[in-house]
């Protein structure tokens, strides 16, 4: 299990380094929340501890910080 795990956690990353950008311009703000959130919850701790260390554009970290209510 902890092997799919692992997997997932390496999905959502790829996501949110290489694909997230193009997706926002593709979806409302309130959509994307929603993405991110349900994008957060397949992720274990551990895996959450990575995507927060990426850097994204100045939208990327706006909606991931109040999908994650920060903002």
């Amino acid at each position: 299990m902890a092997d799919v795990q692992t997997m997932e956690a390496a999905l959502c990353l790829v996501f949110l380094e290489f694909q997230l950008d193009d997706l926002i311009a593709k979806q409302p703000e309130a959509k994307m929340i929603g993405i991110l959130q349900k994008t957060w919850a397949k992720m274990s701790q551990q895996g959450k501890e990575q995507p927060l260390k990426l850097r994204y554009n100045p939208d990327g970290a706006k909606l991931i910080q109040k999908a994650l209510g920060q903002g």
